[in-house]
């Protein structure tokens, strides 16, 4: 939010595909201060259909804990490759 706060979502951008699919097997469904982390690739709504397009290094991550901010996503996410950004 406008405070730097958590608003329990946010988007992550990798320099590579595979540092975003490790993501999404490490970090989708861990279990995280009470919460339940959903991660998987993000897809802009009016590009999505029945097919999900293989490539992508944009991840959609909710259920994010309200402390999280920028610097924590950046800790948990960077162990899987390069972060070019993150939006909470």
């Amino acid at each position: 939010d406008d405070n730097g706060k958590s608003k329990g979502y946010g988007f992550v951008h990798y320099e590579k595909e595979e540092a975003a699919k490790e993501a999404i097997l490490k970090v989708n469904g861990m279990k995280i201060a009470d919460s339940t982390v959903f991660v998987g690739p993000f897809i802009k709504r009016e590009e999505r259909d029945d097919t999900i397009n293989e490539t992508f290094t944009n991840l959609y991550v909710r259920n994010m804990p309200p402390s999280w901010d920028d610097a924590k996503v950046a800790e948990i996410f960077s162990d899987f490759g390069e972060v070019s950004s993150s939006v909470l």
